[in-house]
């Protein structure tokens, strides 16, 4: 049970991102499958729960949003003022 440590499955997701340069959303994904897959064996196998529970609880990351960009008030009027009001 020591084999598959939080440690190591931690190391995984860095060694994810650092050196095969995957997505945080990629790492997210693995992730997912790893607690998805240790919530089944903790059912199986009961002895071990303390081992599962410790690599459940690795937390997903957060992915970081772009910043939107928006309009300047000056850029706002200069776009309202291009359509001719006057027809339909």
């Amino acid at each position: 049970m020591n084999t598959l440590s939080s440690k190591l499955i931690t190391s995984f997701l860095e060694c994810l991102e650092d050196e095969r340069k995957c997505s945080i959303s990629t790492r997210n994904q693995r992730l997912a499958a790893i607690h998805s897959f240790f919530r089944y064996v903790q059912s199986e196998e009961p002895s071990g729960i303390f081992y599962f529970q410790r690599i459940m609880a690795i937390p997903i990351k957060k992915v970081k949003k772009p910043l939107v960009q928006h309009l300047t008030p000056e850029a706002m009027k200069l776009l309202l003022e291009q359509p001719d009001k006057y027809t339909l």
